[in-house]
């Protein structure tokens, strides 16, 4: 590999070890620099409009001799080079020895089925195959990850009553969760939005949402109960901070 730069130098590099087998030093930064397909012209181009066109010279050997016949063969078959891709090739046949370090391949990441999905925006099947494992950690990260996407529409719209039924309970089941509340205020309504029509056209998603009916009334009277609480609070604690500075 041949490198030029702007200090002037012109160096080979041998590929295996990357280390400099030759180099040469020009007057001016070098610009540019090609060589010829046999190796024996070397043109460079400098920053101050010269070129420069160095040929290598090769002994001539002696015809007719058994030495030099043997090395006119040995020229005529192809070397193994960077610019052959038997290059890149080479040593994948050979086998470790006793004292090598032998590096494990690395095997390939199984994702999970809703990732997979995600991975194809196939975002329904994403929100299914995540709500398959139980664990409301993931579903609820499901649901950020849709609504970053903007893709949580498309994954609640368009469901059956046997599509639409495992939503509703999972929302009624974790929508007085405090860790989920927040974020599954949002799912809730946009589910009601989509399936307002629905209503009343089937017993099990009639029975489904009164649940998550019931769910958000006891969390509301929860909610009040806990403000009217705090509001007592709040001048008992204000009166003992005012007594506190007092006394101090």
């Amino acid at each position: 590999m041949l490198a030029g730069s702007l200090d002037g130098h012109v160096k080979i590099f041998e590929l295996d070890n990357f280390k400099v087998t030759h180099a040469s030093k020009y007057p001016a930064p070098v610009m540019s620099l090609g060589l010829s397909a046999d190796c024996s012209l070397l043109a460079v181009g400098m920053a101050d409009g010269m070129l420069s066109v160095r040929k290598h010279g090769k002994p001539k050997q002696v015809l007719g001799t058994a030495a030099a016949a043997a090395d006119r063969r040995r020229l005529r078959q192809p070397r193994l080079t960077a610019a052959n891709y038997r290059y890149f090739l080479r040593g994948r046949s050979s086998k470790a020895s006793a004292g090598d370090v032998v590096v494990a391949a690395r095997r390939r990441a199984h994702l999970a089925p809703y990732d997979r999905a995600l991975r194809q925006f196939r975002y329904r099947d994403a929100l299914d195959s995540a709500m398959a494992t139980k664990r409301p950690d993931i579903v609820h990260s499901m649901f950020d990850e849709l609504a970053a996407r903007g893709g949580l529409h498309t994954a609640l719209a368009g469901r059956d009553p046997a599509g639409l039924m495992p939503l509703l309970k999972h929302l009624a089941k974790y929508i007085r969760d405090p860790r989920h509340s927040s974020s599954l205020a949002g799912v809730t309504s946009r589910v009601l939005d989509i399936y307002a029509p629905a209503v009343h056209t089937n017993e099990q998603v009639d029975a489904c949402l009164r649940q998550l009916r019931d769910a958000l009334k006891e969390e509301v009277r929860l909610q009040e109960t806990l403000m009217k609480l705090s509001g007592c609070l709040e001048p008992i604690l204000a009166a003992s901070l005012v007594s506190g500075v007092a006394f101090n």
